[in-house]
């Protein structure tokens, strides 16, 4: 399943618009740890600080995953099913 990333702050609310609108991948993501989000046009991986808290897209239709690390908080967005990376 490929993401786009539609929004970026950092925990003090200010927005960061490097990185905003690339597509690709969750490879890793869990508490605790960095979240790996693999680009869809092979140009590398965001390695995040750890993740302290997510939403995951649950419940069934919910189209984005919010996701708070220790500096900043993702808005990703589903674009479509089935990519491979």
């Amino acid at each position: 399943m490929t993401y786009i990333i539609e929004k970026i702050t950092t925990v003090d609310g200010v927005i960061k618009r490097e990185r905003v609108g690339r597509e690709g991948v969750i490879s890793f993501l869990e508490l605790g740890k960095p979240m790996l989000f693999a680009y869809t046009d092979l140009s590398g991986v965001l390695r995040t600080s750890p993740v302290e808290a997510y939403s995951p897209p649950e419940p069934i239709g919910k189209k984005s995953i919010t996701v708070q690390t220790r500096n900043s908080v993702y808005t990703i967005t589903k674009t479509k099913e089935g990519a491979l990376i």
